[in-house]
């Protein structure tokens, strides 16, 4: 039951495939972009609560790739601002493996492109 919350990836496509037409822009197809910056994060704290927000950003990701591509592509990219990130907003390294798990697991050959900036 979604309630009053957004349409779900197949209620867009639906919606989108009622509502086609061929003069759509470059901008509005490819991968999309998740912009992820640790500082704001603290893994340690609840790491059930972090790994399903970070697999639901993800989850969104490919569903808005695969809504703005008619289904053929559905690859992210992500950009990681490392900026303010200390060893507080580390996630541990069994952490790091469950996550890396799931990635494999759930989203194979989805990622696109990881950047990492501001790392000084």
């Amino acid at each position: 039951f979604r309630g009053h919350s957004r349409p779900g990836p197949k209620q867009r496509l639906e919606a989108k495939a009622r509502s086609s037409d061929d003069s759509q822009s470059l901008a509005t197809k490819g991968h999309s972009m998740v912009y992820y910056r640790p500082a704001f994060a603290s893994p340690s704290e609840n790491p059930d609560l972090y790994m399903r927000t970070m697999t639901h950003a993800l989850e969104s990701a490919v569903a808005d790739s695969l809504l703005r591509n008619d289904g053929a592509v559905g690859r992210f990219n992500v950009v990681m601002d490392c900026e303010g990130m200390g060893s507080k907003h580390s996630p541990s390294i069994a952490q790091v493996k469950t996550f890396f798990s799931v990635l494999q697991d759930h989203f194979p050959d989805r990622l696109g492109v990881l950047l990492a900036v501001n790392l000084s």
